[in-house]
C-alpha cells in the first residue's frame, strides 16, 4: 500500500504561503479604465477630475439628470476611487456628495483621457 501523499510543498507547512503573501504585498497601479464618452459616468468624471463635489442638485443642474448614483456606481465598476459623504440638512433628508481624493485627481492629470 502506497503512503498517502501530502498536499503540502516541500519546505514545510507555512514557507509556501508566506512565499505566496509576498507576491500580493505590492500595491497595483492607479489605472481604471474610462467611461464612454458623451454618457453620465463619463460627466460625472469630468467634473470629479476638475476637483468639483458632486452632488444630486448640482449634477441634475449640469445634465439635467437625477442618476448621478448610477453614474458613480459604474464609475466605482470602472475602478474610480470615488469617495462618498453623507451632507445632513435640517428638516430634509441626507444626500450623497461624491468626490475623488486629490492625490488621484493628481495622478489622472498627468495622464491622457480615453486611451
Amino acid at each position: 500500500m502506497d503512503a498517502p501523499q501530502s498536499k503540502t510543498p516541500a519546505g514545510g507547512p507555512g514557507q509556501f504561503d508566506a512565499a505566496q503573501q509576498s507576491l500580493f504585498d505590492e500595491q497595483p497601479a492607479f489605472c481604471p479604465q474610462w467611461p464612454n464618452p458623451a454618457t453620465l459616468p463619463d460627466k460625472a468624471l469630468d467634473r470629479l477630475i476638475a476637483g468639483e463635489r458632486l452632488t444630486h442638485p448640482k449634477f441634475q443642474a449640469r445634465t439635467g439628470s437625477w442618476r448621478l448614483a448610477a453614474a458613480i456606481k459604474v464609475l466605482r465598476w470602472l475602478g474610480w476611487p470615488v469617495q462618498t459623504d453623507e451632507l445632513r440638512r435640517p428638516g430634509r433628508r441626507p444626500i450623497a456628495d461624491y468626490w475623488l481624493p486629490p492625490e488621484f485627481v493628481q495622478a489622472i492629470k498627468g495622464g491622457s483621457r480615453h486611451e
